[in-house]
């Protein structure tokens, strides 16, 4: 099991986060320009307005993204999340069994709300 800051878990977000974001005129070819539509479709919402809502930003990011029609927070409606996690930490399945749905959907939202944050910084 890898930990979630290590080089090879952050690696697979970003290719997850890459290949996942599609559906626009140009999809991405590189987790940056990934990164640029997901921080510049969170820039498009009043977050600012419901702040007082969420105790800190990652909750807004996590409640915004279950809302989104992108493919790369697909998870959260199909149920893999712990999956997903699971091949991004290289757990074994005893290590993916004690993780619920809702708790994999959250660390995998977390880890895209981490990587983003850092090329392109996402606040309210």
């Amino acid at each position: 099991m890898l930990k979630t800051n290590s080089k090879k878990v952050r690696e697979a977000v970003r290719a997850y986060v890459t290949k996942t974001t599609n559906g626009w005129s140009k999809d991405p070819e590189t987790f940056e320009e990934a990164a640029a539509i997901i921080a510049k479709t969170w820039d498009g919402y009043k977050y600012q307005e419901l702040r007082h809502q969420f105790k800190t930003l990652q909750d807004a990011f996590m409640d915004w993204a279950s809302g989104l029609p992108l493919d790369t927070f697909d998870y959260i409606a199909r149920g893999d999340a712990v999956k997903l996690v699971g091949d991004m930490l290289e757990e074994t399945e005893e290590e993916r069994s004690k993780y619920s749905d809702s708790e994999a959907c959250d660390l995998l939202t977390y880890l895209i709300f981490r990587e983003v944050g850092k090329v392109h910084p996402i606040n309210f």
